[in-house]
């Protein structure tokens, strides 16, 4: 950390704004001009890392060809003491994701948000320049007075004009709330990716919740694949009007989306300007006209007890089912190559009973199932002592070229020789390690672990595995 006054690349520093992601960024002084910038600076511990330098200054060069109102301004870059910055411009204020913690938006001004971020995004998608990032905290909200909106941090932006080696990696980028499902299954991408991020953003900002919620990563994965777009009039029955904008904002085939961001905000403006559609009113119920006659009565008891009798029958017919499978061993199904990609660690079957049989058991007594049918991943929960573990992967493609997308610190390499593989800590909340493997084919994963012991204590879980 950088302390204030310190000389840095000509710019003297004036305070830290905040770490995250691959490095650090501090308010600096410009050395010639009357003026503060942005300073990012790459973190010393991954300075050394190709990948990270590389997706480092392509967030750079990538973000220098786009001259916008509604994006953040870069500046130059460069190389100091071996240390790599971006100078960019300060935007005094707060982003969104902020801006949530004290719950949902007004409609008027979250759409006014939509309709700033939308115009930045149509003009990086004119010239050639994917996102693929899109969230409420990359969106800046300053303190201008007019609420004047801008979107920050190119970091794993794509530009359509790139070589085949940077664009056949195939790998699942970006931050798995809001990620399209086309980012998810590797396939050709263009700007209705980022529509769909929007669309999920202007969802949170509306309701005050993430689109799909889900105890694991792959929950989430899933849902993006599978699961309809959510009803913002499902969390607040006056925002109806917004069903159909996020329907087709995040729609699954991205035919079936608006062609641009601005058709999104026009969208998302309409449905603003109508009036709020109200819940209904519960019919009273007066019990002194309910009346119900001999003949209704004697209907009403048989079927009760009909239907006490067949709850009575399931519930036998469902305990013996239950006590002849417990201890079976499952199918892996679809993902079953995921764990033969880590036969030390995953057991060589899944289970999902109490008592698992030998065969169901890995590393430490560790048990696993397939998350979904869609052979993307495993969930390995916390039991027996152990560290919930989710396996994202994408079949034949790196995963995480560049690292994990988002704000991640870089913790340590992990030095095995079957699965060379560098450790990541979530700095959104500190409490996650995501592994990173280098080499194929365990590089088609990685691996997200959470435990609600300290964090030292996953930590050390991770360096004793002797092999994987």
């Amino acid at each position: 950390m950088l302390q204030r006054g310190t000389r840095f690349a000509g710019y003297r520093i004036e305070q830290s704004l905040g770490a995250g992601g691959m490095g650090a960024v501090y308010l600096a002084r410009h050395p010639r001009l009357p003026r503060s910038d942005a300073l990012k600076i790459l973190a010393a511990a991954v300075g050394s890392d190709a990948a990270a330098a590389r997706r480092f200054e392509r967030e750079a060069d990538l973000a220098a060809r786009l001259s916008h109102r509604n994006i953040v301004t870069v500046f130059d870059r460069g190389v100091e003491h071996g240390r790599r910055w971006i100078a960019m411009q300060y935007v005094a204020g707060v982003d969104v994701a902020r801006l949530l913690d004290d719950g949902p938006l007004p409609p008027d001004r979250a759409v006014h948000i939509l309709a700033e971020v939308a115009r930045g995004l149509d003009h990086a998608h004119t010239v050639g320049v994917l996102h693929r990032d899109v969230k409420p905290a990359n969106i800046l909200v300053a303190d201008s007075g007019d609420d004047n909106v801008l979107i920050t941090d190119f970091g794993i932006a794509h530009s359509l004009d790139e070589s085949v080696a940077l664009t056949t990696t195939g790998a699942v980028i970006g931050t798995l709330a809001y990620v399209a499902p086309e980012q998810i299954q590797g396939g050709d991408i263009d700007g209705r990716a980022d529509i769909y991020s929007l669309g999920a953003t202007l969802y949170e900002m509306l309701t005050g919740r993430k689109p799909f919620a889900g105890s694991t990563p792959l929950s989430v994965l899933h849902a993006h694949l599978t699961e309809p777009p959510p009803e913002p009039s499902a969390v607040d029955p006056g925002l109806r009007a917004f069903d159909a904008v996020i329907a087709t904002a995040m729609a699954k085939d991205p035919a079936r989306r608006y062609r641009t961001c601005r058709a999104l905000a026009e969208a998302a403006e309409r449905a603003a300007a109508e009036k709020p559609t109200l819940r209904a009113e519960p019919v009273a119920y007066d019990v002194r006209t309910a009346k119900s006659t001999p003949l209704e009565i004697v209907v009403s008891v048989c079927l009760l007890v009909a239907a006490v009798v067949c709850a009575l029958v399931l519930g036998i017919a469902t305990r013996e089912r239950h006590s002849s499978d417990a201890g079976k061993a499952a199918s892996y199904g679809s993902a079953q190559w995921i764990a033969d990609l880590y036969p030390a660690l995953i057991p060589k079957t899944a289970t999902r009973a109490a008592v698992p049989a030998p065969e169901a058991t890995g590393y430490r007594g560790l048990t696993c199932h397939a998350e979904n049918t869609t052979g993307l991943g495993l969930w390995c929960p916390s039991r027996s002592g152990n560290p919930s573990n989710s396996f994202l992967c994408q079949r034949g493609r790196e995963l995480y070229p560049d690292g994990p997308p988002g704000k991640y610190a870089y913790i340590e390499r992990l030095d095995r020789p079957d699965a060379p593989a560098t450790l990541w800590r979530d700095t959104t909340d500190g409490s996650a390690i995501t592994i990173v493997f280098d080499t194929t084919p365990r590089s088609q994963c990685a691996i997200v672990s959470t435990w609600d012991r300290p964090f030292d204590d996953l930590l050390g879980w991770w360096r004793t595995i002797p092999r994987l």
